[in-house]
């Protein structure tokens, strides 16, 4: 079993022998094991956050000789009651049915992702389970942590968003109205400014229905791109191309891709399927795509290198390091340093990019604002200077 090497005389032999992928189902499950969605009528929410403390508990406890099936029994006792335990007690009754953990994973694919998936079959293949589970974990981590750090910061551009609309819908709703129904009991003619904010807060008071279809276009819209193929291809080609934005995003599919490409590999998985599945963990379907013609590559024998430089996603600082990979024979390693680098860098750039969002939006906030107030005290200038006369 390849542990990822990459040298280009294996490439086509390896194309050869992956024809299927290595599907836990297809090699260690009954046939036509995988359909079945296990004894659930419904599908369960696992995040992964929840799946790494089975992968370090595992991990501690194949390692010291402990039977699998008591492993799991002894995870599964101390998990709390909902999804994961259920699924858990399914996977343990497969297991003692005769089935591979990986045939019995999936069975739960809403639960045990692809590449879960792929690296306990290949774990298991190669006989070094612990390792895997090991391996699995500190991955999930990462990918938790990556995510947690996004969060946190756009936490604050959001809450100035949420705040805007907020300060708009106040202003619109409620002070316009009332400064509106009190100049028209003065008589006071409205500037073009004025009365272009009061016709258009009058609209918003009288049928408030207005605002729903802008609402519904964007449901629609986001739903489009979710369901549609042509949507997500369009939208991910699209929000990598975003100024400020666009570069953070790019780099995140190159982090993930990279991360996950070095993991599976490492886990003694097959180079088209490994392609396959760290494809498939960056979630850009546009990136997917670009990779579609690589594996052509691959499968006529040629290197890695060449036809990743081709998509024009990869920087030529990670192109080198494939390039001493696939000459070295050391493409797991090398990926997973690459991916430390690229981690790093996608911290540098969100931390650049939210300290560029975060000026912008309070400057678009206090001029909205501004604009809004200045429309609204406009009359009140001419009513003081006919006061003053």
């Amino acid at each position: 079993m390849s542990t990822g090497v990459l040298e280009k005389p294996k490439l086509a032999g390896q194309a050869a022998r992956t024809g299927a992928g290595p599907e836990p189902a297809a090699r260690g499950g009954e046939p036509g094991g995988g359909s079945r969605g296990g004894i659930l009528p419904f599908k369960a929410r696992v995040s992964e956050g929840t799946l790494v403390p089975l992968c370090q508990h595992l991990a501690a406890l194949v390692g010291s000789g402990i039977s699998l099936t008591e492993c799991l029994r002894t995870f599964t006792e101390e998990t709390p009651p909902g999804a994961l335990r259920r699924v858990l007690a399914d996977v343990i009754g497969d297991i003692e049915a005769g089935h591979k953990l990986s045939a019995a994973m999936e069975r739960h694919p809403e639960v045990f992702s692809p590449y879960f998936r792929a690296s306990i079959w290949a774990g298991e293949e190669s006989g070094q389970m612990p390792e895997t589970l090991d391996r699995l974990a500190r991955y999930l981590e990462s990918k938790q942590e990556t995510k947690q750090k996004v969060r946190n910061a756009f936490a604050y551009p959001m809450a100035l968003i949420v705040v805007i609309i907020g300060v708009m819908s106040f202003l619109l709703l409620y002070v316009v109205p009332v400064f509106s129904t009190v100049y028209k009991r003065m008589g006071v003619g409205l500037p073009l400014p004025t009365q272009v904010l009061v016709d258009f807060s009058t609209l918003l008071v009288t049928s408030p229905w207005v605002l729903l279809l802008p609402i519904a276009g964007f449901i629609g819209l986001a739903v489009w791109i979710k369901k549609s193929p042509i949507g997500r291809l369009w939208f991910d080609r699209w929000k990598v191309r975003i100024p400020v934005v666009g570069p953070l995003l790019k780099k995140m599919v190159l982090y993930r891709f990279t991360r996950s490409f070095g993991e599976i590999m490492g886990a003694g998985v097959l180079v088209l399927k490994a392609l396959d599945l760290a494809g498939r963990v960056t979630g850009n379907a546009a990136f997917i795509e670009a990779l579609g013609p690589v594996r052509a590559d691959i499968q006529r024998g040629t290197g890695l290198t060449g036809p990743l430089r081709r998509t024009g996603w990869f920087t030529p600082s990670l192109l080198q390091v494939i390039s001493s990979g696939e000459q070295s024979g050391r493409v797991s390693e090398l990926m997973g340093c690459a991916a430390d680098i690229l981690s790093r860098d996608v911290d540098l750039t969100l931390k650049r990019v939210v300290g560029r969002i975060e000026p912008i939006l309070t400057v678009l906030m206090a001029l909205i604002v501004g604009l809004v107030l200045l429309a609204v005290y406009l009359p009140m200038f001419d009513v003081m200077q006919h006061v003053g006369k």
